[in-house]
């Protein structure tokens, strides 16, 4: 009788601190860049219930191949780099850079890749990382946790 107890009082206290866990919370949405260029932003915060956000905001931007979600945010166990930053207390940011994941495909896109030069160039990528970043507020990229971003000027081919 006594297990039995036990084994009660542990599953209650058990559902208890599940129901008292701090949640991950997901806000999608679009910022609006050049004229007909929206980028998509997911931001991922933790919180507790009853809190309001305000960690240290970090910005995490794809790479060449794969857009911010399927690199930074997938929807399996042990699959996202922001949730984890989100649990150790970081405002996290994923952005797609144009012409990845659902912000803006310019039109280019739907030609032979012969047709014409490689489209979205680092200066347009840097402009837009620039646009997500005031967009989400003062906070981000402000203080000592900003990464300048430099990209050296060359000639076009």
């Amino acid at each position: 009788m006594l297990r039995i107890r036990l084994a009660v009082l542990l599953l209650f206290a058990a559902g208890a601190a599940a129901s008292s866990k701090a949640e991950i919370e997901r806000r999608d949405y679009f910022v609006e860049n050049d004229p007909g260029v929206r980028l998509f932003v997911r931001q991922v915060t933790e919180l507790p219930p009853g809190h309001a956000s305000g960690g240290q905001p970090i910005l995490l931007v794809h790479g060449a191949r794969v857009p911010g979600l399927a690199s930074f945010d997938l929807p399996v166990a042990g699959g996202s780099l922001a949730a984890d930053l989100a649990r150790l207390g970081f405002d996290v940011y994923v952005m797609d850079v144009r012409g990845y994941g659902t912000s803006t495909r310019p039109k280019e896109m739907d030609e032979p890749q012969t047709a014409h030069a490689p489209l979205v160039r680092s200066n347009q990528a840097v402009r837009d990382i620039a646009t997500v970043r005031f967009s989400a507020g003062p906070r981000v990229g402000n203080g000592r946790a900003t990464t300048p971003v430099s990209i050296p000027r060359r000639s076009a081919p």
